[in-house]
């Protein structure tokens, strides 16, 4: 990705992020724009920082396809949280969003 995307999917989930503030948009179309700003800053964020193409479009895939949510603020430890269909219910966490995208792929047998 060139700097220029980058940009504009950074823009376009702030555009995101603000129209979520409004009130007159109803709470389920609000859960839904959030949903794709999550996935917009996990693009950008893995854009940054991705030395292995191969790997991270495995770990999109894998979110896109297995991961219920991704919570990157509402940890205390600061920990990203990957939620995913596991027996005990509990999210796999990670110091990164790569960190924990890994092991959660891992524990849902799935193969980076």
């Amino acid at each position: 990705m060139n700097e220029t995307t980058i940009e504009l999917l950074e823009s376009t989930a702030n555009m995101l992020r603000g129209v979520c503030m409004d009130p007159r948009i109803p709470q389920d179309t609000k859960e839904a724009l959030w949903s794709r700003v999550c996935k917009l800053d996990i693009a950008t964020e893995a854009a940054l920082t991705a030395p292995d193409d191969i790997a991270d479009a495995a770990r999109f895939r894998w979110l896109d396809e297995v991961a219920l949510g991704v919570d990157m603020v509402a940890d205390p430890d600061n920990l990203v949280q990957v939620w995913h269909e596991t027996q005990s219910g509990h999210p796999t966490t990670g110091r990164t969003l790569r960190e924990a995208v890994d092991e959660a792929m891992k524990r849902h047998k799935g193969v980076i």
